[in-house]
């Protein structure tokens, strides 16, 4: 049964998809890396006070020293005490202008974090906030609710309100958690995969081998 020519191209076409399955699954576990852009500008400061970046997977922070002849660098903690890096990662290396290095680090739970210039830590700082990404909701089950209501008017309680200026809660998974959980599936589907791919290929190399031994054996009585 295993030596069947079906069976062979079953394993092959199996292993194919698994591989294009486990590729498709670490492109999208990529997708969530996000980029910013800021830059150190005459004199001793940086650009703006300010980066936001919605917090989904990770991001890379292009730093770029255009004060000349100054050493700078991007590094963000968690708070204004500089006592704990934001991430691991998240501290760049110092450089002299003209020059430019990327900071690539996991982004936290939403909410207000703290960068700086470790050079000039009192007078090159910033917030680095984190949003919440956008909330799906479904639409109540019985048609919607009718415009100038609210949740109280429909007999549902409101919740709780986050106060303004206070960070947001975590909603979901950490940092990190769904690229980690989708690497964790992706690579056994790429070694089984790759294992029938093989096996695949190795039944349909003895198959045409077989078959070019009994083209080379004379027939009895030739």
């Amino acid at each position: 049964m295993s030596g069947h020519p079906s069976f062979r191209w079953a394993s092959l076409s199996l292993g194919i998809l698994l591989l294009l399955w486990a590729a498709l699954a670490c492109a999208e576990a990529q997708a969530g890396a996000q980029e910013l852009t800021i830059r150190a500008v005459p004199t001793l400061r940086f650009e703006t006070d300010t980066l936001a970046v919605t917090g989904i997977g990770s991001v890379t922070v292009h730093f770029v020293n255009d004060d000349t002849g100054v050493p700078h660098n991007f590094a963000a903690y968690t708070d204004s005490s500089a006592a704990e890096p934001l991430a691991s990662g998240s501290i760049g290396p110092v450089c002299t202008a003209p020059c430019s290095n990327d900071v690539q680090f996991a982004l936290p739970a939403p909410g207000d974090y703290f960068f700086r210039c470790d050079v000039h830590p009192t007078i090159m700082t910033g917030t680095f906030r984190v949003l919440a990404p956008p909330a799906t909701t479904t639409p109540p089950s019985g048609g919607q609710t009718p415009v100038g209501t609210t949740p109280t008017d429909t007999g549902i309680a409101a919740g709780p309100t986050t106060p303004t200026g206070a960070a947001l809660p975590i909603t979901g998974q950490g940092p990190g958690d769904q690229s980690s959980q989708t690497w964790l599936v992706a690579a056994p589907l790429a070694a089984a995969g790759a294992l029938l791919c093989g096996l695949g290929l190795r039944r349909l190399a003895l198959s045409r081998r077989g078959r070019d031994r009994s083209a080379e054996t004379p027939s009895p009585g030739s």
